[in-house]
């Protein structure tokens, strides 16, 4: 238990650092001239997943109750 809680504050600066050399290097090398790509994939994979969580509990509904 100790372990965990001094080793929280580490993490998560080091996640930081990461998370700013990551987003450091898109800005160099331009990442967001592609963003356009990714952002219709990302909206239908939401959409599917939306549809699939409501079709689960129709299911559900259906079978239980």
């Amino acid at each position: 238990d100790d372990l965990d809680r001094s080793m929280f504050l580490p993490w998560v600066a080091w996640t930081g650092i990461f998370a700013a050399l990551f987003l450091i290097l898109m800005s160099i090398f331009g990442v967001c001239r592609f963003i356009y790509r990714y952002t219709r994939l990302s909206e239908e994979t939401f959409g599917m997943l939306i549809a699939v969580l409501f079709l689960q509990q129709a299911v559900v509904k259906k079978l239980y109750g």
